[in-house]
């Protein structure tokens, strides 16, 4: 690697496990990091690799669950239909659903003053536009 001896001695805790690291204010430490990470990011994969050979030992790593894996990510976030878009159709046609509900109610409410309306217009009439006959005197009372 080519680390001179005024970075051994600068550093005395040069021994870890992937070999020799000058301290942070050496010249080598940037080129080093980057080589112990390498080396982290390697003992990572080999990790991977060793609980991937152990799930297809055990069975639970084939073809089809694989397969089956990929099925479900691809419904789950790639589809036209995904996940998300499903959600927020089933929460609009939530909302569409109580609409409808408050427009019945508005509409039965209609209903009913339409239906006073036709049995009593001349009640309607005095109450709602104040009207009188001629010969009458109208009071308010608020």
């Amino acid at each position: 690697m080519g680390i001179g001896i005024q970075t051994i001695l600068a550093c005395p805790s040069f021994l870890i496990e992937e070999g020799i690291r000058p301290c942070r204010n050496s010249v080598f430490y940037d080129y080093l990091s980057g080589f112990t990470t390498g080396l982290n990011d390697m003992k990572n994969l080999i990790h991977l690799r060793l609980v991937i050979s152990n799930l297809i030992a055990a069975g639970w790593l084939n073809k089809y669950s694989v397969a089956a894996g990929l099925f479900v990510i691809w419904m789950l976030f790639f589809d036209k239909h995904n996940f998300f878009t499903q959600w927020s159709l089933r929460s609009s046609v939530h909302q569409l659903e109580s609409s409808i509900t408050d427009y019945q109610a508005q509409l039965a409410k209609a209903e009913a003053e339409h239906q006073d309306l036709m049995n009593n217009r001349e009640k309607f009439a005095r109450e709602k536009y104040l009207m009188h006959r001629p010969d009458e005197d109208v009071f308010i009372f608020q």
